[in-house]
């Protein structure tokens, strides 16, 4: 009873507290069954020497009230409710799921197949779960409904975002986005994204939510031991699911992953440099955002837009017609052919990590997410500093490479994260992976439509040779020229690579992509 944290105690150990306390004990009635019975017929434990939870005594609390208040007061134990130690039953092993090892093999090959049907059980099953934890919470000016903060509030302590975090949030700020999905959102300037979720979204993310949430707490774990700013996945996590109570429409926040902590402060913008920005999905959906700092619009194929765009308009004999649908379209070949650098040390920490979040996601029975890459170039170290582009935690490489035609180097910095994962695999995309198939001048392979399995090779296999192992790390005096804050390192540590640095090394040719 008192691991339950109620307030009774069986009579015994009510007993020893009340003696302890100095309380006067009545006569001892008599026992049958290891129990006794008072005048009222109410059936009590006797057990002589036993101790509630093996502790006795005045210092005994139970829910802010010692042993002798307790004894003052009558406490009747229900024979229900008598559960001595002496006589728990043995614990018994978990029963084994339904079908037993069978029904693991199913799920594993189902997964593999990608059908998906038996983790479309798991997943129906969990939305049926009492989902809203907190009915009344501020934000942006509202009143909101929370989803399962009690899984998501670790998840913001293990990030270090501050309770406040929305605070420069407004519903007013929220707008389309573009793109194909369109849901509105908006860019606070602490570097998070508020984002409106269809009903498809929201009942998978309620259903994603306690892996996802064990899964953001382990990313951080490499924070905490090494003290490091790089997480060890690209999957940007949600901090907070909510319901604006007034319209009933869902929404999270999350991190953006393109934002620095010191772009508010900058004078004059400018200086930040993107060299590219890519949304990739490892096929032929793969897109261009960004190219030399300008913005790439997105002209979509739409036999409703013949306006605008229409089927024939990638020709080059189209492009006065359609400027804008051919530089976005040579900005979707670009993304999807094109081969980019990092160093080799860094290439092998990428695959391992993409290869992880595949794997990680195609459990849930999802598809078509993509990862955003983004990459700030600079002509040295100091540029960097003083766009402050090492000030946020959402970098995760830099290295250096050569132009190709000068020869000059560039230090690029690389942002990397995993959006758009709540899209389940279900009747609406099976439709839609028919129609691709059957008219294969419509949608150039490789397709994004596909089931989980497929789809998780398709996106990190691909993705791992997007990336060639040719870049060249920075030194350490590079590393700290380019720190707007310099992370305190260890100056043992620091001073032997220094020396490895000036030890005399042969010079290899260096391949310049």
């Amino acid at each position: 009873a008192l691991s339950r944290g109620e307030d009774r105690m069986p009579a015994e150990a009510e007993a020893e507290t009340g003696a302890a306390a100095g309380v006067e004990q009545p006569e001892p009635k008599p026992v049958v069954d290891g129990r006794s019975k008072d005048e009222g017929g109410n059936v009590k434990a006797a057990d002589g020497g036993k101790q509630a939870d093996g502790k006795a005594g005045a210092g005994i609390q139970t829910n802010g009230k010692t042993g002798a208040e307790l004894t003052a007061k009558s406490v009747e134990v229900p024979m229900a409710e008598l559960k001595l130690e002496a006589n728990k039953p043995e614990s018994k092993p978990d029963p084994e799921p339904a079908g037993g090892e069978d029904a693991e093999v199913e799920r594993k090959q189902d997964l593999e197949k990608g059908d998906g049907k038996t983790a479309m059980k798991s997943i129906n099953k969990a939305t049926d779960a009492p989902e809203v934890v907190r009915e009344v919470e501020q934000v942006g000016g509202k009143m909101v409904r929370l989803y399962n903060d009690k899984n998501f509030a670790p998840v913001r302590r293990a990030h270090n975002v501050k309770a406040d975090f929305l605070s420069d949030f407004h519903f007013d700020q929220l707008g389309s986005a573009g793109g194909k999905g369109g849901s509105p959102l908006a860019f606070t300037k602490k570097g998070y994204i508020v984002k409106e979720l269809n009903s498809g979204d929201h009942y998978s993310l309620l259903a994603m939510t306690e892996g996802l949430c064990k899964r953001a707490a382990e990313s951080q774990s490499e924070i905490s031991e090494e003290k490091k700013s790089r997480p060890k996945s690209f999957i940007v996590f949600i901090y907070l699911h909510f319901q604006d109570s007034e319209t009933g429409r869902n929404y999270v926040a999350m991190p953006n992953v393109f934002h620095n902590d010191g772009q508010n402060q900058l004078a004059d913008r400018s200086i930040i440099f993107w060299k590219f920005v890519f949304d990739l999905k490892g096929c032929r959906d793969d897109r261009m955002m960004k190219s030399e700092n300008i913005k790439i619009p997105e002209v979509h194929k739409r036999f409703w837009m013949f306006y605008n765009c229409w089927y024939c308009c990638d020709s080059e004999c189209t492009a006065t017609c359609f400027p804008k649908r051919i530089r976005y379209a040579k900005g979707k070949l670009e993304a999807f052919l094109g081969k980019l650098q990092l160093t080799k040390k860094q290439k092998e920490e990428f695959n391992e990590r993409i290869n992880e979040d595949a794997e990680f996601l195609r459990g849930f029975n999802v598809m078509d997410y993509s990862l955003l890459i983004g990459a700030q170039a600079y002509s040295s170290p100091e540029a960097a500093r003083k766009a402050q582009v090492v000030s946020s935690g959402r970098m995760q490489y830099m290295c250096r490479i050569r132009d190709p035609e000068t020869g000059d180097k560039i230090y690029l910095f690389y942002f990397f994260g995993i959006v758009d994962y709540f899209q389940i695999w279900n009747a609406k995309k099976v439709i839609a992976r028919t129609v691709k198939l059957c008219c294969p001048c419509c949608a150039p392979k490789p397709l994004s439509t596909k089931p989980p399995g497929p789809y998780a090779q398709q996106f990190s296999g691909n993705l791992k040779r997007k990336f060639l192992p040719t870049a060249e790390e920075l030194t350490v005096d590079e590393r700290e020229q380019a720190f707007y804050e310099v992370d305190m390192q260890d100056e043992s540590r620091r001073s032997e690579e220094k020396i490895k640095e000036k030890a005399p090394v042969t010079e290899q040719p260096t391949t310049v992509v």
